[in-house]
């Protein structure tokens, strides 16, 4: 399955949907932004992960009640993602490379999303944890086919998407596809 096909499905998706899955890549990708602020960098600590994490907490939240947010306050989620909680590259260039740019990106996104509504948002979104996983956790799967169990997901699981059963159910996926996650040591 190829880039052209997960973008069709991402198509298919509603908008709701479409934050949701943005969401979701990005928490799949917090163990990479944990293991940032804890271990390769002096500028980066686990205040930017908790304060990350929390944003990602939001985003999860404004998706299940359907809130109508000030696109002001969007706005400054994301400039606060893009220009605070993302790495500069030459301060880690010889640690983690720019894989620890793309957590705080995707949750970027996914607040972009909810503003713009362009899917080329969600389509970055789709292809950043697979590449993370492979090159941080040597994880090799079949990235496609997990991402295309992804979106599907999201339409089963919309109605819990900020229960502690989807959280489960997100743990639960990362256990089942060897993904590390350094959170749990």
């Amino acid at each position: 399955m190829d880039n052209v096909i997960i973008y069709q499905r991402i198509e298919s998706l509603n908008d709701k949907e479409r934050e949701l899955f943005a969401f979701s890549m990005a928490e799949r990708m917090m163990p990479l932004y944990y293991d940032l602020c804890n271990n390769h960098t002096d500028i980066y600590d686990f205040g930017h992960y908790k304060e990350l994490e929390n944003i990602l907490s939001r985003g999860f939240n404004y998706v299940s009640t359907g809130a109508k947010i000030d696109p002001l306050i969007i706005q400054q989620i994301i400039d606060n993602c893009v220009f605070r909680l993302t790495p500069d590259m030459e301060e880690i260039a010889t640690t983690i490379s720019d894989l620890a740019q793309k957590p705080s990106l995707c949750v970027a996104y996914g607040f972009d999303y909810m503003i713009n509504k362009d899917i080329n948002s969600i389509n970055y979104c789709s292809d950043m944890p697979f590449q993370c996983f492979y090159i941080c956790y040597e994880v090799e799967e079949n990235y496609n086919s997990i991402i295309a169990k992804e979106i599907e997901m999201q339409k089963t699981l919309l109605e819990k998407i900020c229960s502690s059963e989807r959280l489960e159910t997100i743990r639960a996926f990362n256990k089942n596809n060897h993904i590390v996650n350094f959170i749990n040591r």
